[in-house]
């Protein structure tokens, strides 16, 4: 076979394992015809060479020392090749950690440098590389991870866990420049191509594969974690109602679940901003993933952010990553301090979590629907809610009105709940239902359940009456909770102050929701706005401290003073 270059190749490097490792690389697809002769510049010794060769180099530096060495004189022609990693083996450092520096050990650190190179433009971008050789210091304490192109001779005492990625080859440009000196191109490129894709396509599956387990581990252990009440409960068909209004709010949830907006559901108390929630997680995309919900009104803003994102030094798992790829609830985000508020808002703009403690990043896919009872809109003014998480929110936005808009949906949750929920067999005269229809439900839904929850089980007949149901007032005798009716100003501060020292008496978070149905329970029907607006006059005349979604409520020396002078 005739070449327009030189038969007898010279293969140049710094290192034995690299020649070897370059040395087959190149008997893949050279002929026999091709001899080629293998010098480390390293070791020097030149005893090897006769006559000219066509000299091929593994990288500028080495061609460099050959020169310096005075061996210019064995070169015919010269071709410096350029060198790449394996992709073959490149799966091994696929889920290193990235919070840790990870030494990239070579026999120099130009090589070092080199390597970190050719992995970041591989994609390994978001690994902490740190280049490492003989002549550097090292500890073991702070790198026992490493990462070398064989030269496991040079990785430190110490280091636990070392990956070995192969030795560099000649990139394809490289090899493309060689078969062209032989004249192979014609009949060795396509297979070798060939080859190369087929390598690619090995590695490709690989990260394939170790993704798909990666994610069914996740899964297992999100599934585990969660258990069965991590998942949406009810779905669209279980709001019961025919009204317009209550339509017009199911048929734009519906269209919202097939989104996959934010979620912000206003609504007083006792609508069902919860079932609505869960509906639109049921509905979406998302249904086969996890739904978990978190109430910002019973909990501290220290045990907020725990549940949410985590602890990174007992490594807590938060609600964020147990919801990965499903939807988390907000209820009663209104409560939420400013502080969680804008961890919040950073996961919507950047899709990562921050552990509590920690700094790692935590890349996470979930949904958020959040609930609350209040008027955004108008904290916004107030500055006690963020306005840029408060848009972020409303995407989708849908308002629930109160049950006394829509009292005509009242014979259906009450003939639903009697035969599908409870099963019992009573029938409910009309002088009854046209109670219920003429009552204000300040408590909503929610408060309509429990009346026909309370008299069911009370009422021994087969015929329900006005007089089976609660009365308003039923359970003022057994709260221990006696005032006369909150008409007046003074009345309404008195129940409010009242309300948050029993409530801190009982070791509990006063916030506003729990001292809404605190009175509710205790008979009296002020409304959640009110209480809001009592609230901010109350701390405005130094009477409680509001601390806003950390500990809750309680009353001053000034406030307790005023309470004791008005019994």
């Amino acid at each position: 076979m005739a070449f327009k270059t030189n038969p007898r190749l010279l293969l140049v490097a710094d290192h034995f394992f690299t020649l070897r490792t370059l040395e087959e690389q190149l008997r893949s697809f050279l002929p026999k015809e091709v001899s080629i002769t293998l010098y480390n510049v390293s070791a020097g010794d030149s005893t090897v060479l006769s006559g000219q060769y066509f000299g091929v180099f593994s990288g500028e530096k080495v061609y460099q020392q050959f020169l310096d060495s005075g061996l210019s004189d064995y070169l015919e022609e010269t071709l410096v090749g350029s060198r790449t990693i394996t992709s073959h083996k490149l799966d091994k450092i696929l889920f290193l950690p990235r919070d840790r520096e990870i030494l990239v050990v070579m026999e120099s650190r130009t090589s070092a440098e080199e390597v970190i190179s050719d992995l970041q433009r591989s994609g390994f971008n978001f690994y902490q590389f740190v280049p490492y050789s003989p002549d550097c210091d090292f500890s073991a304490k702070a790198r026992p991870i490493a990462i070398t192109a064989d030269a496991m001779i040079h990785v430190p005492a110490g280091v636990e866990n070392v990956y070995n990625i192969g030795a560099k080859i000649f990139d394809f440009s490289t090899i493309i420049q060689i078969m062209d000196s032989y004249h192979l191109l014609e009949s060795n490129l396509q297979s070798y191509a060939k080859q190369y894709l087929d390598d690619l396509l090995i590695f490709a599956r690989r990260i394939s594969d170790a993704a798909n387990e990666a994610g069914k581990t996740s899964k297992a252990v999100r599934t585990a974690l969660c258990g069965p009440n991590c998942y949406a409960k009810y779905k669209f068909r279980d709001i019961i109602g025919q009204s317009p209004c209550i339509s017009k709010v199911k048929s734009t949830a519906e269209k919202i679940a097939a989104t996959d907006m934010s979620v912000l559901i206003e609504g007083d108390s006792g609508t069902g901003k919860s079932i609505f929630a869960s509906a639109i997680h049921h509905a979406s995309a998302r249904q086969g993933a996890p739904f978990v919900s978190i109430n910002f009104a019973a909990l501290s803003d220290a045990q907020i952010e725990t549940e949410l994102f985590g602890c990174e030094e007992d490594g807590t798992i938060g609600l964020f990553q147990l919801a990965e790829g499903g939807s988390i609830f907000l209820d009663e985000i209104d409560e939420a301090s400013l502080k969680v508020q804008a961890q919040i808002l950073q996961i919507m703009q950047t899709g990562e979590i921050i552990k509590t403690g920690g700094k790692r990043h935590f890349p996470v896919d979930v949904r958020i629907i959040a609930a609350t009872n209040c008027n955004l809109e108008e904290m916004t003014a107030e500055k006690t809610f963020r306005k840029d998480l408060f848009y972020r929110l409303k995407e989708g936005y849908l308002y629930l009105p109160p049950l006394s808009q829509h009292k005509e949906d009242i014979p259906l949750l009450v003939t639903h709940w009697m035969n599908t929920l409870f099963c019992i067999n009573k029938e409910i005269t009309p002088l009854a239902m046209e109670a219920l229809m003429q009552r204000e439900w300040q408590g909503n839904i929610r408060e309509l359940f429990a009346t026909i929850k309370f008299t069911l089980a009370v009422c021994e007949s087969d015929t329900i009456t006005p007089e089976d149901f609660p009365y308003d007032s039923a359970s003022t005798a057994e709260s221990g909770f006696h005032f006369a009716s909150a008409e007046k100003t003074d009345d309404i501060s008195k129940l409010i102050l009242s309300a948050i020292r029993e409530i801190n008496q009982r070791s509990e978070i006063a916030g506003r929701s729990r001292i809404y149905w605190f009175l509710h329970d205790a008979g009296y029907g002020i409304s959640e706005y009110k209480i809001r607006k009592y609230i901010s006059m109350l701390a405005e005349q130094g009477l409680i401290s509001a601390t806003h979604g950390k500990y809750g409520m309680s009353l001053t020396d000034k406030g307790l003073m005023i309470l004791e002078s008005r019994k």
